[in-house]
């Protein structure tokens, strides 16, 4: 993974930021590669136990595509505030 921008740089398990006081060097971010193979701290078994759960209970899982549509309509504000320094209003994105 690399991401390039005006003010720092990620690449890998590295970064660097001109936003961090002191920081002169690249600095180690304790996380585990895609390529390591080590797929221990996924959240995979947790998610799939969960699902099977409301499945046996007959219960909706809180992942369902009502609940993606609405953190994508949070992100996309998110995004267009950025964009045009306002605050907005959910609203603005309505179904």
């Amino acid at each position: 993974m690399n991401i390039v921008g005006s003010h720092g740089t990620i690449k890998n398990d590295l970064f660097y930021s001109k936003k961090i006081d002191g920081l002169r060097d690249w600095s180690k971010m304790a996380v585990q590669l895609v390529d390591s193979g080590d797929v221990a701290h996924h959240p995979y078994k947790e998610q799939f136990e969960y699902y099977a759960k409301c499945l046996d209970e007959g219960k909706s899982p809180m992942n369902d595509l009502e609940s993606a549509f609405e953190t994508h309509r949070v992100i996309f504000a998110a995004d267009k505030s950025a964009e045009t320094g306002r605050p907005l209003s959910l609203k603005e994105f309505s179904r």
